[in-house]
């Protein structure tokens, strides 16, 4: 379907950017095989795990470790921003009494973890 909507030539120039996108794998240092003579030397896989997600993020990461005030600052945020769905999710439950939403969010905290 995408073929037909782009052409043949712009699918074939999406599908190079998306291959090019996910060049970046992740390479953990802990990754090391026995090499027989008692020592260890690491392993480089070329098709490993595919972390954009990590490379994306890193810089920010980084800022955040090393200043530790606006790690905290932005992690009250988050809370704040978590705890205005549980508030909606509480008066649903207790004064409206309609437990299906309580359940749903239950449920779907479940099958998260």
């Amino acid at each position: 379907m995408a073929i037909m909507l782009f052409g043949f030539a712009n699918a074939r120039r999406f599908s190079s950017r998306v291959l090019q996108s996910s060049r970046h794998l992740s390479f953990h240092p802990n990754d090391y095989h026995d090499d027989g003579a008692g020592g260890s030397e690491a392993m480089i896989d070329r098709l490993g795990i595919v972390d954009t997600g990590f490379m994306l993020t890193e810089p920010f990461y980084r800022f955040l470790a090393n200043n530790r005030g606006w790690n905290d600052l932005l992690a009250a945020i988050n809370s704040f921003a978590l705890a205005i769905p549980s508030v909606y999710v509480a008066y649903i439950t207790v004064w409206v009494g309609d437990y299906s939403l309580v359940f749903r969010v239950l449920f779907t905290q479940l099958l998260r973890s």
